[in-house]
């Protein structure tokens, strides 16, 4: 019997920043130039997501979510390219 394993190559990690953070009621991204993620999430500290939306601009609307600290990821190729910390603060 054969067994084929294999790992997935690693994909290079999108280097970005959010601001304001702490934030408020929304965010904005600052991206690489020519990076354009997929899909965007928000996760609290328990794991929860608490946002997941395709992305479609710099500027993000978290009113919705109650005062914590939250991971923010990113997505490109169906994979998790970068995750940062986000505060929210009222």
């Amino acid at each position: 019997t054969s067994w084929q394993t294999g790992v997935d190559k690693p994909i290079a990690e999108t280097k970005f920043s959010i601001y304001p953070n702490p934030a408020k009621s929304s965010i904005r991204l600052n991206l690489p130039e020519g990076v354009k993620p997929e899909w965007i999430r928000i996760i609290n500290l328990s794991g929860q997501v608490m946002m997941s939306r395709p992305y479609d601009s710099n500027s993000i609307d978290i009113s919705t979510l109650q005062t914590g600290i939250y991971l923010f990821q990113l997505t490109q190729n169906n994979k998790t390219t970068s995750t940062q910390k986000l505060v929210i603060i009222r």
